[in-house]
């Protein structure tokens, strides 16, 4: 047989690893993407159930064991449940692969990792001796396993070029020190915390701190020291990693048999993103010792503390170290280099006839997400879908009130865009919908490939329209409306092959249109489903909110539409992959904010569509956002968000009003100070007249500052005396009284600014009709977190609170639920610590009431402001 006919040998992957964090990427799916061209691969089915496109080909594990040509078993996969499985993989002879990356044999009782693990290594050690080959990531967990199976491979830990980042400079001149891992490292923490706690004090003001995963509980709460409290998944990693911008990555490790076992991955990665290295005197980082591209100490306070102001005083040192290593790391470490250490191990275990030679060309690992990795909401959002199951009471009301009391039964057009890639997802949802209990529907299918069936052209409920490639845009609008004007119906509903609808989906939606006959879309909630029928990543929609959808599509696929007012607007327009959003937009405008109904019911599943793969959809998303700014008459800049498939909504000044700030004060120099002079120096936008409310302030520093505060701002400052009892509603309503501003601004004194476009936002934002109070995205100071992002009225919060903050302490990267916490939205409530409103409504809704609390105080005006007309807004993006 000669090497074009060889076949590729097939692998079997069990693992128990979440397939989105580091330990499989690095271990299994790195190498075999890489070496896609000499080996196909096969996740078992616990691992494609996880999987967003998960499809599981085999029907029983006979099947899949005996399509397997040997199996790859990664560490704690063996338990009591698959005991049986793997007696059946090695009653079948063939290879099995134990993949080991810790030393799990010597995790000592103090680790955090313990209680959840010991149990795993009778089973490890059951299974060790068996097996043809075991590859770990150290020479000294070599030595180790040797002691059990001779046969063992040295496989080192090494991150594929391809996942390789640019550095991020440092932005304001100080140096950061920082530590990235998991919880189970606060021995190593707590050993360095004296060195970490004399640096922050010997060079104060010239350094901060980043903790991600852990942190020295000596550093915990001081100024300068950030806690980034929340992991990524491992495609993510990197960019987070660089993000922070560390100078120096701390590697601390103390001596076990656990932690000497471990590889030196924490040096590659700080390395990668461009920070020098401060690593352990220990096993896994004793090849840096000498080479320059790492400071390797002994376990000491004091060798920490001298390595660390080395790289601190000397930048010229310090670059040079992290330009070394990242050299290193990114060449002669990256894992293309060693690849062939891969192939060569898991050669070993093939007959001569399967082994393969190194492809011509590498494969190169998915860089994108492919499952959740977040496995408690995971289980959560199972016990929610099993404890709202819909049940056949509910089928028996829907249907009495279908029949008692609707005035009518609208027809759906279900119009699916089916791809000839996507064939067999066409199928599921088909499957799906024979389980509808709603009858009067139709599926209508555009498609660039023929119809399977001859019932497509026959069945008065089913349609089909080749179009010459779904990638014509234009083509498949005319489809469309070619649908809508000769397949007529009440309701149009744009679909991907792939959905799944529920059974009692269109009697809900139904009941929607009933309840809520003059609106002209009704959308659902819906959740990710993969092939194998698997439920993921719920989203949760809130009720229309027109800002929020300016912001990001949020409402997708989940829309249906009145055929009539599709027709008003002129049909579907050719924005591919942004058919939907582009019709929601124009029915925004010609019907308002109110156009829309939304169930908060599960209704809906889709296919799994990787944000960060969207190209199309986001340029066509953004070109028709910008469209609508246009048709609205009103000035807009559009740019991509924070994160992928968000967007800025820049509204433009329509004038330079006068904007009173309004900042009730006693004393706190400190603060207020600092406020403002932000106010002047740092804010773009300085038509603004300033108002301190004093309440009884009586340290001479505080009243002098007043003094020339008025001198250097004679036109502009006033500081009105308020002799009383503190009472926020009070010296706010008489700042307003006394204000001469079109708009007041309610702001603490305690608040900094941080964008010098801030106020101009903040403005433009109120300018625009239907807006009622815009709210700034508030930060704690020095430790990166949310302290405002809006306010939801009823949401549990302090005792006895009417309303809770959203998304308060998370960290400010992290995109919060469907990027909540980074997009502008329409909210219940603004706090007052940063409040702008123009005088004539807040004049018009009586002002402040008398607080409810202290927390209500904050609270009520944009309360009442949203019992009116016009909404409250938060615009986070401003702060």
């Amino acid at each position: 047989m000669n090497r074009m006919q060889k076949r590729k040998p097939r692998v079997g992957i069990l693992s128990r690893d979440f397939v989105e964090f580091a330990c499989f990427k690095l271990r299994i799916a790195d190498p075999l993407s890489l070496l896609a061209g000499a080996i196909d691969t096969y996740f078992y089915h616990s691992i494609e159930r996880a999987r967003f496109l998960g499809d599981y080909g085999f029907d029983s594990d006979e099947h899949f064991i005996a399509s397997m040509d040997f199996f790859i078993v990664q560490r704690w996969f063996i338990t009591h449940l698959t005991k049986p499985l793997i007696e059946q993989m090695l009653a079948s002879g063939k290879p099995i692969v134990l993949e080991m990356d810790d030393w799990l044999p010597g995790l000592p009782p103090s680790n955090p990792m313990y209680e959840d693990n010991y149990q795993y290594v009778e089973y490890i050690n059951w299974l060790m001796p068996q097996c043809h080959l075991v590859t770990v990531s150290t020479k000294l967990m070599a030595e180790k396993a040797r002691s059990i199976n001779p046969r063992v491979a040295v496989l080192r830990n090494a991150v594929s070029r391809h996942r390789v980042v640019e550095p991020m400079p440092a932005q304001d001149g100080q140096v950061v020190i920082g530590f990235a891992g998991t919880s189970t490292h606060g021995k190593d923490l707590s050993m360095i915390a004296p060195a970490l706690t004399r640096i922050y004090s010997y060079y104060a003001g010239l350094v901060k701190f980043v903790f991600w995963g852990d942190v020295p509980q000596a550093m915990v709460g001081r100024k300068g020291v950030r806690l980034v409290p929340d992991w990524v998944m491992y495609h993510e990693y990197f960019a987070h990693l660089a993000s922070l911008r560390l100078d120096i990555g701390l590697a601390p490790l103390s001596r076990d048999d656990f932690n000497d076992c471990k590889s030196d991955i924490k040096w590659l990665d700080y390395s990668i993103v461009g920070a020098a290295s401060v690593v352990s005197d220990a096993p896994p980082y004793a090849s840096l010792k000498g080479t320059g591209l790492a400071k390797v100490v002994e376990n000491n306070p004091d060798a920490w503390f001298e390595a660390i102001s080395e790289l601190i005083e000397n930048e010229v040192e310090r670059r040079a170290l992290a330009t070394r290593a990242r050299e290193q790391a990114i060449g002669a470490c990256c894992l293309e280099n060693v690849i062939g250490d891969y192939l060569d191990a898991w050669n070993s275990v093939l007959p001569l006839e399967l082994r393969q030679t190194m492809p011509m060309t590498l494969g190169k690992p998915f860089l994108g997400r492919s499952s959740n990795s977040d496995q408690v909401s995971q289980l959560n959002y199972m016990r929610w879908l099993k404890n709202h199951n819909f049940r056949e009471v509910h089928a028996e009301q829907l249907a009495e009130r279908m029949m008692t009391v609707w005035q009518s039964h609208p027809l759906f057009n279900l119009i699916v865009l089916a791809p000839k890639e996507k064939q067999a997802l066409l199928g599921h949802s088909i499957t799906a919908l024979e389980k509808q209990l709603y009858p009067h529907w139709r599926l209508l299918v555009v498609a660039d490939w023929d119809a399977p069936d001859p019932v497509f052209s026959s069945s008065g409920q089913l349609g089909w329209a080749r179009v010459p490639g779904m990638d014509d845009a234009n083509a498949v609008a005319a489809a469309i409306n070619g649908y809508i004007a000769d397949r007529q119906a009440d309701w149009t509903w744009l679909l991907p092959a792939g959905f799944r609808l529920q059974p009692q989906t269109l009697l809900r939606m139904g009941e929607a249109i009933h309840q809520n006959p003059d609106k002209v879309m009704v959308y659902c909630d819906s959740d990710v489903v993969s092939p194998m029928g698997e439920r993921f990543l719920p989203a949760f929609r809130p009720d229309f909110s027109p800002d929020y959808l300016r912001s990001m599509d949020y409402i997708g696929h989940a829309g249906a539409f009145s055929t009539q007012a599709l027709v008003r607007i002129g049909g579907v327009q050719p924005y591919p992959e942004a058919y939907s959003y582009d019709l929601t937009l124009r029915l925004l405008e010609s019907y308002g904010p109110s156009m829309a109904a939304h169930i908060d019911d599960m209704l809906l599943s889709l296919p799994w569509v990787d944000p960060e793969f969207d190209h199309l959809g986001h340029a066509s998303r953004q070109v028709a956002l910008e469209n609508h700014g246009q048709r609205c008459g009103y000035p807009v800049a559009v740019r991509p968000g924070l994160v992928t498939g968000t967007y800025h909504y820049e509204y433009q000044l329509q004038n330079d009003s006068l904007i009173s700030i309004i900042i009730p004060n006693r004393d706190k120099l400190e603060v207020l100070e600092p406020c403002i002079e932000g106010l002047f120096d740092k804010t773009d936008y300085q038509n603004f007249e300033l108002l301190v409310i004093d309440n009884r302030s009586e340290q001479p520093e505080t009243l002098e500052y007043y003094q020339g505060l008025q001198q250097r701002y004679p036109d502009r400052v006033r500081i009105l005396p308020y002799d009383a009892p503190f009472n926020f509603s009070a010296q706010c309503n008489m700042g307003v009284e006394q204000s001469r501003g079109e708009y007041v601004l309610l702001l603490n004194n305690d608040t900094e600014v941080v964008l010098g476009n801030w106020l101009t936002r903040m403005l433009a934002t109120a300018q625009q009709p239907g807006v009622g109070a815009v709210g700034a995205r508030l930060l704690y100071p020095e430790i990166g977190q949310v302290q405002h992002a809006g306010i939801v009225l009823g949401m549990p919060g302090a005792l006895f609170a009417v309303a809770a903050h959203a998304f308060e302490s998370q960290d400010i990267n992290l995109p919060g639920y469907m990027n909540r916490a980074q997009t502008m939205q329409n909210y219940s409530a603004v706090t007052a610590a940063c409040l702008l409103i123009s005088k004539s409504v807040y004049q018009q809704v009586g002002g402040w009431m008398r607080p409810i609390s202290k927390f209500g105080s904050t609270t009520s005006i944009s309360a009442s402001r949203c019992s009116k007309p016009d909404g409250a807004m938060s615009t986070i993006l401003t702060r």
